[in-house]
């Protein structure tokens, strides 16, 4: 988490132990708007560095998790309710295989659905972004491969 200081304190002491915290900014009072300003525009992109929201799955294709779309060469891509939640669940267990049924129990809920309808969902997304995207593995489930 980005840390910034706002304080009246200008001793040398009080400043290196600020400094220990690691901060994103030292900040004496009275601060001016643009100077908080650009100290606030740094720490988002600390933020954003350490968890993207724009993720890249292949040279032309990013997914916004934020607002769960998906761009191509800056345009966005409809995707269904089912895709888009797909989507969702294997990026955020980008690292790891996530089960036929872990994807089954997001998506659908309630229903129970046949490990046909789910192979066609994964389908559907490889048809739109390409094939290496999500890569099955045997007997356990889906792992997404992002683009580096």
């Amino acid at each position: 988490m980005p840390i910034l200081i706002t304080t009246a304190y200008t001793t040398t002491e009080y400043l290196l132990k600020a400094v220990e915290l690691n901060l994103v900014k030292y900040l004496v009072k009275p601060i001016a708007e643009e100077t908080l300003l650009e100290t606030l525009e740094l720490s988002f992109k600390k933020i954003e560095s350490r968890c993207p929201t724009v993720i890249r799955l292949s040279s032309q294709h990013q997914y916004d998790t934020y607002n769960h779309t998906l761009i191509f060469d800056k345009n966005i891509i409809k995707l269904t309710v089912s895709q888009t939640k797909l989507l969702d669940i294997l990026i955020t267990n980008k690292n790891r295989a996530v089960s036929y049924q872990e994807i089954e129990n997001y998506i659908w809920i309630e229903k129970a659905m046949s490990s046909a309808a789910i192979r066609s969902l994964v389908n559907s997304i490889r048809t739109i972004i390409n094939k290496e995207t999500i890569e099955n593995v045997s007997k356990i489930g889906y792992k997404i491969k992002l683009y580096e």
